[in-house]
């Protein structure tokens, strides 16, 4: 039998889970290169290879602004990316085969291509 003094099992409970909430604030999670949410699935419209940039460029069916630092609808690849072929080579078949693709950005223009920089290509 429990007394009025002492805290229930809930009471415990939804304690502990608040200070596990407050402890997960107070540590700071490491960047990501993800921090923008993905595009929304679109159809890839335009590829173009790299110019005298290290990039490989496209544009996503709708989206006239792939980066909130410009008003570009271009999205770029860069050749030293984690995955640049394998992002390339999925861009090419959805473009090939007409599936959409979702797309992430760092929120961030390349700093070699000055277009929305591209971190990961989902296909749908």
């Amino acid at each position: 039998m429990q007394t009025p003094s002492s805290p229930s099992p809930r009471a415990s409970t939804n304690c502990i889970l608040a200070l596990l909430a407050l402890a997960l604030l107070a540590f700071p999670r490491p960047a990501s290169a993800d921090e923008v949410p993905p595009y929304p699935g679109a159809p890839v419209v335009q590829i173009q290879s790299p110019d005298s940039r290290p990039c490989t460029f496209f544009q996503l069916k709708g989206v006239t602004q792939a980066s909130p630092a410009r008003v570009s609808p271009w999205f770029a690849v860069n050749r030293s990316a984690l995955g640049y072929k394998e992002m390339v080579s999925m861009l090419l078949m959805a473009f090939s085969s007409g599936r959409s693709v979702m797309v992430t950005t760092t929120g961030a223009l390349d700093d070699a291509c000055g277009e929305a920089q591209v971190s990961r290509v989902f296909i749908q």
